[in-house]
């Protein structure tokens, strides 16, 4: 059974074939060629544990993840876990591999898949609120997927927006990552916003004028009483793509709007419908992405990883 460390995952797996890996899922999703029970979902106070299975046909595995926010505090990430690979035909474990590692970079491939799919060829600039983790997997995979001249930070953390943009100047040197002053400010001057926040409620101004011709791409609402999202979205944009035929019944950014009477359930899409050419973008110029993730992007980004590091004898061999 083969151990592979956020390092040796990083080291084996470039954002390109991040996002390749991911968008065959999507596509896979639609064409039913998997089996994913509904994820097993434990809060405990303020904190959540995930179990999240399936079966893919090269492979299955399960994906063990906490998300504990106090995290932030004690400044380690958010994400904690661990994912098992196993071989489809004989069940036998194949690898071992760090769980946040897989999960930052298959949710920073899904946020560039939405800005791939729903965003004009020609944008220049990009927001992202969340200066944590994933909001840094945001801003750095987006610019693997158009040539942006600007990518804007905000948190309300202001430290965090310095260290991040940092970070980002030092792993992409070619673009400019700027801090922003204001959630308000950000959207003022981006063409797509990518929310990457666990907040409860509403980190986008609730302004119509503000919003209105431009992509919102929510990442962080997870559970029903976590919302990134205002109630004006929703009355400029037509569809609503979703990663999941789930969605609706686990984010409050969907769930919330769906209770309202602002959004109906025939215009959710899975966006993979958008990715193989089911559909296509709809009439109106506002767009929005809402993903809750899946054990499906999970396991096949896994796969990719071990096959890649197995032909590269990268990690650690165990005797299981």
């Amino acid at each position: 059974m083969l151990v592979l460390s956020e390092k040796d995952i990083r080291q084996v797996l470039d954002p390109g074939m991040a996002i390749t890996s991911v968008e065959s899922a999507m596509l896979m999703y639609e064409g039913e060629e998997f089996y994913m029970p509904p994820r097993l979902h434990v809060d405990f106070k303020d904190s959540t544990y995930l179990l999240m299975p399936c079966f893919v046909p090269d492979a299955f595995g399960s994906k063990l993840v906490s998300v504990f926010p106090g995290n932030v505090s004690r400044n380690i990430p958010v994400i904690q876990g661990l994912v098992v690979l196993n071989n489809s035909k004989t069940g036998i474990p194949l690898a071992v591999m760090n769980g946040a590692a897989v999960t930052s970079i298959r949710t920073g491939a899904i946020g560039a898949i939405g800005v791939k799919y729903l965003t004009n060829n020609d944008i220049k600039t990009i927001g992202v609120i969340g200066a944590g983790i994933q909001g840094y997997h945001q801003a750095y995979f987006s610019t693997f997927v158009r040539d942006i001249n600007e990518v804007f930070i905000f948190d309300t953390n202001k430290s965090r927006i310095e260290d991040t943009c940092k970070k980002l100047k030092s792993a992409r040197p070619g673009f400019r990552f700027t801090p922003a002053g204001s959630a308000d400010k950000l959207v003022d001057l981006s063409e797509a916003v990518i929310t990457a926040t666990t907040s409860d409620n509403p980190v986008i101004p609730d302004d119509r004028d503000l919003l209105e011709g431009k992509t919102f791409i929510g990442i962080g609402s997870y559970k029903p009483g976590l919302r990134e999202l205002p109630d004006a979205l929703f009355s400029l944009v037509d569809r609503v793509f979703i990663d999941s035929r789930q969605a609706p019944d686990e984010a409050g950014d969907l769930l919330v709007p769906l209770k309202k009477g602002l959004l109906k359930n025939d215009s959710l899409i899975t966006l993979g419908k958008l990715i193989n050419g089911t559909v296509d973008k709809g009439l109106k110029p506002t767009r929005f992405f809402k993903s809750v993730g899946m054990a499906i992007f999970d396991v096949v980004l896994a796969k990719a990883v071990y096959d890649i590091a197995m032909y590269n004898n990268i990690g650690i061999d165990v005797d299981f």
